[in-house]
């Protein structure tokens, strides 16, 4: 579709109000659900993800919980660095997204894996790689992959912490775009399309060879990445127009099409028999696998960019207040479940095995690891998000809005991060 490079632009908004993406948070929680359900079935005590006739291979695609996170990261985490550069409004400091970076990903983090190391369900290994581990580094440790050290799920948190790393460097280059408003909007999308591209070339290599080191670097990622960040783009260039743009209007009005679409997707993509793990696949097996989550990830984010208030039935559905505040756990269900998963198996506390076993310890696992999430959130996590030295005598921030991690966000003209829901 053409980019108009007149676009009408009104006067940029001065509230210095981060907008809200409430649903975001419920999706954030459909998918922890995901890979919550996903590592169930994928551990002893489950169907297994190659067995029980359609349904593991249909659980094996639920892993595509974490290009979700990834597009939401994209999204919410760039949408306030082009609005500074296409509205107008405040400019974030390095140190202050660095800070809200840190807090949100490593306190937690260190709390679960230390405790899971004191309980004997995750490895530090020796010399340099506690230290690896604990700055989010082992995925370049050919030997902390091979023996699964430090926390199992911590792989694509090295991938998001690389993200974190990338974007202001993005943002800093494509503040050298110049002229009307559709060419700087058509300029940030070509810059997402190479990432998109660069994404492919990567897994068309690390696909077509045996590599031990590369399936968690951030090059593998940058697709899913780029779509969140596309989104944010056009959220962002809609925001100044004066009328509805047609691209905008019309993914408005396929309501929860895309939903369908997606479940759609995953169904038929069940049906393709890939090469039960820990055998590999071919280059086009897992080139076109990887790229059927992102565009699922795609049409689930997809209706709750252009419902930013939350006003359709799927908004809705999505920005209860019972989701809204659950998904402020999924951060804490992510690190803790795997773990207490692992514990549970040990400890044969799993009842009736027999009776569909990946759902009854993925329910399991799901509340209990809520409830020790509950926990590191009042402790650790929300108390954190009170601390800002970057910050001065800011107002509180509001319940319902959150950052790319899921944890508010300030009111204020100061607040970091785009409002919405990840990372």
């Amino acid at each position: 579709m053409a980019v108009s490079t007149t676009m009408d632009a009104p006067a940029p908004e001065t509230t210095g109000r981060a907008p809200r993406f409430q649903a975001m948070n419920g999706l954030r929680l459909l998918s922890a659900v995901l890979i919550v359900v996903f590592h169930a079935a994928s551990s002893g005590g489950g169907t297994g993800l190659d067995r029980d006739g359609g349904i593991g291979p249909l659980f094996s695609l639920f892993d595509l919980g974490v290009p979700i996170f990834f597009v939401l990261s994209g999204f919410l985490l760039y949408r306030p660095m082009v609005s500074a550069r296409l509205a107008g409004t405040p400019r974030k400091s390095i140190g202050r997204y660095a800070w809200h970076r840190f807090r949100r990903i490593f306190p937690a983090y260190w709390a679960v894996l230390f405790i899971a190391a004191w309980r004997g369900q995750a490895e530090l290994g020796t010399g340099w790689q506690p230290w690896r581990i604990a700055a989010l580094l082992q995925v370049y440790d050919s030997v902390a992959i091979a023996f699964g050290l430090g926390l199992v799920v911590a792989w694509s948190l090295c991938t998001e912490v690389s993200f974190y790393a990338y974007l202001p460097i993005h943002n800093l280059v494509m503040r050298f775009s110049k002229g009307l408003p559709g060419k700087r909007v058509l300029d940030e999308w070509i810059a997402c399309g190479v990432l998109g591209a660069i994404a492919v070339g990567y897994k068309l290599w690390l696909y077509s060879g045996q590599h031990v080191i590369g399936f968690a670097v951030l090059f593998r990622f940058t697709d899913a990445f780029a779509v969140g960040m596309a989104l944010a783009v056009l959220s962002v260039a809609e925001g100044q127009r004066r009328q509805p743009g047609r691209l905008f209007a019309l993914l408005r009005n396929l309501g929860a099409l895309p939903w369908a679409a997606a479940a759609g997707l995953i169904l038929v993509t069940s049906w393709y028999r890939f090469p039960p793990f820990p055998e590999p696949v071919s280059m086009m097996e897992g080139t076109g696998r990887d790229l059927v989550k992102v565009l699922i990830a795609a049409l689930l984010v997809m209706p709750l960019v252009v419902d930013q208030h939350g006003t359709t039935p799927l908004g809705k559905a999505l920005s209860t207040p019972v989701l809204r505040w659950w998904g402020e756990l999924t951060y804490g269900i992510f690190l803790i479940h795997l773990p207490l998963m692992s514990w549970i198996q040990h400890e044969h506390l799993l009842l009736t095995p027999e009776l569909l076993p990946t759902l009854w310890l993925a329910v399991i696992s799901l509340a209990a690891s809520s409830a020790l999430a509950a926990v590191l959130y009042f402790v650790i996590e929300r108390p954190l998000q009170h601390l800002d030295p970057f910050r001065g005598g800011g107002r509180r921030k509001r319940a319902g809005a959150v950052d790319a991690d899921g944890a508010p966000v300030d009111d204020g003209a100061n607040a970091t991060l785009a409002a919405g829901a990840n990372g």
